[in-house]
């Protein structure tokens, strides 16, 4: 019985415990510097960070805003200082109620001509932005003549909704032209390539 115990242990303390194979990394921890660098190689960006490009964008989207700020706060304050005076005009005046008749033909030519819908009104402006749509940018012209038109001639015309109407319309404007720009400047840097070679291929051509 002692023999064989004995055996026995000297068997079992001859085996060795297996040892994991060797792996470049352990399961669960962080990676090396050298795949942090190489996923750096590869062109990506560390978690969080914003790339620069995308910065720049919204900097540009920011001060554009501010931009249509300013222009469709000075367009509201020209409506009220044009309407301020046309009311001192009636006023002064009376006689010119005689004609609003006649403004109101005009100003029915005046939005066929700009080809600017007669239901245009603050709702349906505030509901062409809610859906991610800009009303013409002729709604701002058709207000301004059609409201200071109106006092004028001894109408009633309210100034808050003809200012929205009217910043509408200017901010329409300038995001049209900001887009054209856009879409020159891309037309430029296009077709750059192609002027180069152009020029490159008359310059061999004379030479």
């Amino acid at each position: 019985m002692t023999r064989g115990r004995t055996q026995t242990d000297e068997g079992l303390a001859g085996v060795a415990p297996a040892k994991a194979p060797a792996t470049g990394t352990a399961a669960g921890t962080a990676p090396t510097a050298g795949a942090t660098t190489a996923g750096a190689a590869a062109g990506g960006e560390p978690a969080g960070k914003e790339p620069a490009a995308g910065t720049a964008d919204k900097l540009r989207d920011v001060a554009f805003a501010a931009v249509v700020g300013v222009f469709a706060g000075l367009a509201a304050v020209l409506l009220s200082v044009v309407v301020a005076w046309m009311e001192g005009v009636h006023a002064a005046n009376p006689l010119t109620t005689v004609v609003l008749p006649l403004l109101a033909v005009a100003e029915v030519a005046l939005y066929r001509a700009l080809k600017v819908p007669f239901g245009t009104s603050t709702a349906s402006i505030l509901a062409k932005c809610r859906a991610g749509e800009l009303p013409s940018w002729k709604v701002a012209p058709a207000i301004f003549l059609g409201t200071t038109a109106t006092i004028a001639g001894g109408g009633s015309v309210g100034k808050e909704a003809a200012a929205l109407q009217m910043g509408a319309g200017v901010s329409a404007a300038l995001v049209g032209l900001r887009d054209h720009w856009r879409a020159r400047r891309a037309g430029a840097v296009a077709s750059a390539p192609a002027k180069t070679a152009v020029r490159a291929a008359g310059s061999a051509a004379q030479a």
